[in-house]
């Protein structure tokens, strides 16, 4: 693979450039310039952004010597981590341009007259499922019968997420949670990884992240939690179906491939593995909730935090979380609601805090005079609050508000992103309907840690 200073120089001759110019422009000398372009030192980031800028190449092309730049200047660990961060939050913007996002099979079609287990009428049946369409269809038939029970559907799995996106599961649930008649089913899904500690490599830290992607369209209300536990001893007869998924009418196990299964309908099993199951919960907690609304309990977990915690946040437009003051809450927010904004605000605002917003949305607020936040039309109060606004925006850039280069850093319009440094993460819907993901798994908090930590090398443009 070429160096950063390699491909940059390639780069300066395909397009002409004069390096006279270039050494003009960085404002270094050409010794510093020649060690650049032979690998032997890295460029700055903002020389690095100068380059970039001086040459005549397409977005693309710029990602790509972006990413070369990264990939020298990072641990292959750090490089990777960065990878799949960027592709959470292109996920995350995908949604908000209503893109589709795909996690296992494609093009779920389901038809109940072909699941010849189900057209069994005997009260208790059980069934061994040898291939992986018969599970397939079981596995969509459990699901679908859990949408037509009135009855609140509780659903339990007990699988990796690797042989969970070989399976029909997730193309069905994204399916069915569109329909109304999903919100009555809840999901606790246990990762089960035979580790006896959750520093897990970056091709997991792949999977949980479309994991998540899935989350995000699915609308499912779902809790995933580690089973942190070494497997079963190969050999053993849990070995040979040591996964399941249990709804209330149903249990299937599964092989270690998924590849056989044992389908039954039997009330003493379904229990059996039921009550296994919550043992299991009541020892561990979740590391990833998709649930509809999270809000007190963000604003709670907040303020139970020091002063000093550091917390990150992205989002589009500016944000009001961090932008009010008690003045503005008195100007824009009716007398009865001021106490609870003013509580809400507070909770972000007491820690070390830096937000990162895109210029695009600024000029979006500067038109439209709109806070993403509240929906409060700022313009139609006055050209005076306007100008109020905006001057705490400019007090506030390049103190703790950043604005980022939205060619570098995926950014969602329906989603903000809010990270509380090695401990917690949080993705917030802008948009009524999507639900709220929070994060505590040590994998991802971590890794968006040291990104944030490090993204003013990155992704930060200066000033307004």
């Amino acid at each position: 693979m070429y160096s950063t200073g390699e491909v940059l120089d390639q780069y300066i001759s395909d397009t002409l450039t004069s390096k006279n110019s270039v050494i003009q422009m960085l404002g270094i000398d050409r010794s510093s310039f020649y060690q650049i372009l032979k690998g032997k030192r890295l460029p700055t980031s903002s020389q690095l952004r100068t380059l970039l800028d001086i040459l005549n190449i397409s977005e693309s092309e710029k990602n790509h010597i972006r990413d070369i730049y990264m990939s020298d200047k990072l641990t292959t660990h750090s490089y990777n981590s960065r990878k799949n961060i960027l592709k959470l939050l292109e996920t995350f913007k995908a949604d908000s341009e209503n893109e589709t996002i795909q996690l296992g099979n494609p093009h779920i079609v389901y038809d109940k007259a072909k699941s010849d287990v189900f057209n069994d009428k005997s009260d208790t049946k059980s069934t061994l499922l040898s291939n992986r369409h018969e599970i397939n269809e079981l596995i969509k038939h459990m699901l679908f019968s859990s949408l037509s029970e009135e009855s609140d559907q509780h659903i339990s799995l007990f699988i990796p997420i690797q042989l969970l996106t070989k399976t029909s599961f997730f193309e069905t649930i994204e399916l069915i949670s569109h329909d109304s008649r999903s919100s009555h089913i809840t999901y606790d899904h246990i990762i089960n990884h035979p580790l006896r500690s959750n520093m897990i490599d970056n091709d997991f830290l792949a999977d949980l992240t479309s994991y998540i992607g899935f989350l995000i369209s699915s609308k499912a209300n779902i809790r995933s939690y580690y089973n942190l536990e070494s497997i079963c001893d190969e050999g053993s007869p849990e070995s040979l179906y040591p996964y399941y998924i249990i709804t209330n009418e149903a249990l299937l196990l599964l092989g270690s491939k998924c590849e056989t299964a044992v389908f039954t309908s039997d009330k003493v099993l379904i229990s059996a593995y039921s009550s296994a199951f919550n043992r299991l919960l009541n020892h561990i907690t979740p590391i990833i909730e998709s649930i509809d609304s999270i809000e007190d309990s963000v604003v709670t977990y907040l303020r139970s935090l020091p002063d000093s915690a550091r917390s990150y946040y992205i989002t589009y437009n500016p944000g009001i979380s961090y932008l009010a003051t008690d003045e503005l809450v008195e100007a824009f927010i009716s007398p009865e609601l001021q106490d609870f904004y003013k509580a809400h605000f507070h909770a972000f605002q007491h820690l070390d805090y830096k937000e990162f917003i895109t210029k695009e949305g600024l000029e979006e607020f500067m038109k439209n005079g709109v806070l993403s936040e509240l929906g409060v039309n700022i313009s139609s109060r006055g050209e005076d609050d306007f100008k109020y606004v905006s001057n705490l925006i400019a007090q506030r850039t390049n103190k703790n508000l950043f604005f980022i280069d939205t060619n570098v850093l995926p950014v969602s319009k329906k989603w903000t992103v809010l990270l509380v440094a090695h401990e917690k993460l949080f993705f917030v819907p802008l948009a009524k309907g999507n639900k709220y993901i929070a994060i505590t798994d040590k994998n991802l908090v971590e890794a968006f840690t040291d990104f944030f930590e490090n993204i003013e090398d990155d992704v930060v443009l200066c000033g307004m």
